[in-house]
């Protein structure tokens, strides 16, 4: 492949930044809630934002026990801080979950990725047993088309295993 990586995923791009926001206030409302826990026992600040020095947002490293008691305590968030947290959000956002349907199971011809025997165009030894070439009509439940597909891989790697040591058991006679 020589084409350039042309892929925008639309993620984040949202009108007046509804998406961003969201995971503003998801953060937001998770901090809290680890704050007034028992457990709490300070903040890793590698996985939280760069709040600007001097910030009352600011991460706690080390604590023992819960630093919010009352439920209508709040962090107090400056103006700067939720820019803080949108930029992490840009930073580290992404899927838990693996995409559905990110290749096609057609001859190389045809723009696929994937041949019917699973194996990647283009690619020697490589075969694709999961999601990501589901058939067009997708009528079936999820997980059951992915266990169809691994079985089909791993007979496919079963066979070639054994052609391959019928080949070594030949060539060593």
């Amino acid at each position: 492949m020589h084409n350039p990586v042309d892929l925008d995923t639309d993620c984040l791009t949202a009108a007046g930044d509804v998406d961003v926001k969201k995971h503003i206030w998801a953060y937001k409302v998770s901090r809290k809630m680890w704050r007034r826990m028992p457990i709490f026992r300070g903040e890793l600040a590698t996985t939280h934002p760069r709040f600007p020095v001097g910030s009352k947002a600011a991460v706690i490293e080390k604590a023992d026990g819960p630093v919010i008691s009352d439920e209508n305590s709040r962090i107090e968030y400056s103006a700067e801080d939720p820019k803080a947290i949108n930029q992490r959000v840009r930073e580290i956002l992404s899927t838990t979950w693996h995409s559905l349907g990110t290749c096609k199971m057609a001859p190389r011809e045809k723009m696929g990725a994937v041949d019917t025997n699973l194996n990647v165009h283009g690619v020697k030894a490589l075969k694709a047993a999961d999601l990501s070439f589901p058939p067009r009509e997708f009528w079936c439940e999820y997980r059951q088309y992915c266990v169809s597909n691994r079985r089909k891989g791993g007979g496919h790697l079963h066979q070639g295993a054994g052609a391959q040591q019928q080949r070594q058991r030949t060539a060593s006679s």
